[in-house]
């Protein structure tokens, strides 16, 4: 495990106003004026001085001027914010002002015409001054919060990964970069952003004091909070992430033990950001905490489908059809079916089939070792296929689900539990907008009996013998039987006849 070497003194420093020296101009001035917020060194000394522009401030050179400071070249440099181009040239580094970009001379500006310079690595958002100061220096500074050197390949890890989860996003933003290539206008505006925050720290213009005093102040808060959020995404990465990543890493090694086809990962035990790490030979991460839950990166969408044909394909040792692949997989099916995206994946390839068939299994009572409420999630699929009927013609039939529909056919007279009549009786009503009586009477393996026990069931979910309390806890399965009755009852007569039957008594 790595040292991390209490990146937090500096805060606690900064925080007591001993941490920064700062001196700035006077938009009326040629020579500096002091701030009385400086160090304790004395002013004869020989500390480095980093410059950047006075006046409005921005998140980038806030963060670029922390960063800097934390290297060894530039250790608790003097900022002094001026716009003067002769002040500006004595300094040891310019940040965000100056119109030059020279990491020899250690100019780094980006608002120069022709300036174009990104952060390399398949990054591509154009730097800011601080992208620039963390491109030449971020390394070393990591490496002296890691307590290592800068080769340790942790440095190079972290590296990039702070810039795409941090720094990256301060780039774009002070360049004007969007999330998303699009002419569309936002749906909702976010200024609870690094960079809005910092922003809101500029003097307010109403402010009668507009001292250089007052707004070198709220750039040192400024400085704080941006440098602040900088070490706590350094902690966090060496303290969470790499730990995370190294059992992810393990669990891919140990992935063909698995499975052959070393397409699933099975991670024992809890780790952030599971989901999300990805590689070519990871289709999927799946976690086991108690109980079953599947999960796919949105990263390998395109995967997911063979995957999901795979997994449900598979047979325990002691079975004859798949059973508990299925029972491993619904939570994450369920998820994913409320989508119509998620419905197209798994009918694509029949996928709703086994589903179908595992709801059958358990009505039979074979599988009775899952755990309790296994039916429910996997009859929930169902319904959420069924309900996106419409935008999935084409790709589903009433065919599959006649099997489903005669084991149904026996809860009108066999349970007592109204949630599963319920929503018995709602995926029949959306299996029956597929079709119609007389269809269903043509085939072989569907007879009067079925559909007379069928009738009932409906004409169960709508009766008045289902209390008030019972209807208002499955009002919304309620609502899917009255509105399919409403659609298909005169292509059903002999549930229509059911219905009005009960009603009338």
């Amino acid at each position: 495990m790595l040292a991390f070497r209490g990146c937090w003194k500096k805060l606690v420093l900064f925080a007591g106003q001993r941490y920064v020296s700062m001196t700035a101009v006077a938009p009326s001035a040629k020579s500096p004026i002091s701030v009385s917020v400086l160090s304790t060194c004395s002013p004869t000394s020989s500390l480095k001085k980093v410059g950047t522009h006075n006046g409005s401030f921005h998140c980038d050179e806030a963060l670029g001027c922390f960063m800097i400071r934390l290297t060894e070249k530039f250790a608790d440099a003097e900022i002094i914010r001026s716009r003067d181009p002769q002040l500006l040239d004595t300094l040891d580094a310019v940040l965000d002002v100056g119109g030059v970009y020279d990491p020899s001379r250690d100019r780094y500006d980006h608002h120069q015409k022709g300036f174009n310079d990104v952060f390399g690595h398949g990054f591509n958002t154009k730097l800011s001054s601080a992208g620039l100061v963390y491109k030449h220096y971020g390394k070393e500074i990591i490496a002296k919060e890691l307590e290592v050197d800068e080769e340790h390949q942790d440095v190079q890890r972290l590296y990039l990964c702070l810039y795409k989860r941090f720094i990256e996003a301060v780039d774009a933003i002070d360049n004007g970069i969007n999330k998303y290539d699009t002419d569309e206008p936002p749906r909702y505006i976010d200024n609870t952003h690094l960079s809005a925050r910092v922003g809101r720290l500029n003097l307010d213009w109403m402010d009668p004091d507009q001292s250089s005093e007052k707004e070198n102040e709220a750039f040192k808060q400024a400085m704080f909070l941006a440098g602040h959020e900088f070490l706590e995404s350094v902690h966090f990465l060496a303290k969470s992430w790499l730990p995370a990543r190294s059992i992810i890493i393990e669990c891919i090694e140990a992935r063909r033990s698995i499975d052959p086809s070393g397409e699933i990962v099975v991670l024992n035990k809890f780790c952030p950001d599971h989901c999300v790490w990805k590689g070519d030979d990871l289709l999927a991460a799946v976690r086991i905490i108690g109980s079953y839950l599947a999960q796919t990166p949105s990263a390998c969408q395109e995967k997911t489908r063979d995957l999901l044909q795979h997994i449900l394909s598979i047979e325990g040792d002691d079975e004859s059809s798949p059973f508990y692949s299925i029972c491993f997989l619904l939570p994450m099916l369920c998820q994913t079916t409320m989508d119509v995206d998620g419905c197209k994946a798994l009918t694509s390839f029949g996928g709703h089939k086994s589903v179908v068939n595992f709801i059958v299994n358990l009505l039979r009572g074979n599988g009775t070792a899952v755990e309790s409420g296994t039916i429910y999630i996997a009859c929930d699929t169902i319904l959420n296929i069924l309900s996106h009927r419409k935008e999935l013609e084409g790709q589903i039939e009433e065919s599959p689900f006649l099997q489903l529909l005669q084991e149904f056919s026996t809860l009108a007279e066999n349970n007592n539990d109204p949630s599963l009549l319920m929503i018995a009786s709602s995926i029949c009503s959306l299996v029956f907008d597929l079709t119609s009586e007389e269809k269903l009477l043509n085939l072989a393996d569907f007879n009067h009996g079925t559909l007379e026990r069928l009738s009932q069931l409906i004409a169960l979910s709508l009766s008045e013998m289902l209390s008030k309390e019972e209807i208002d806890a499955y009002q919304e399965l309620y609502d899917i039987v009255r509105a399919g009755y409403d659609r298909w009852s005169n292509r059903y007569p002999s549930v229509q006849n059911a219905v009005l039957s009960s009603m009338n008594h």
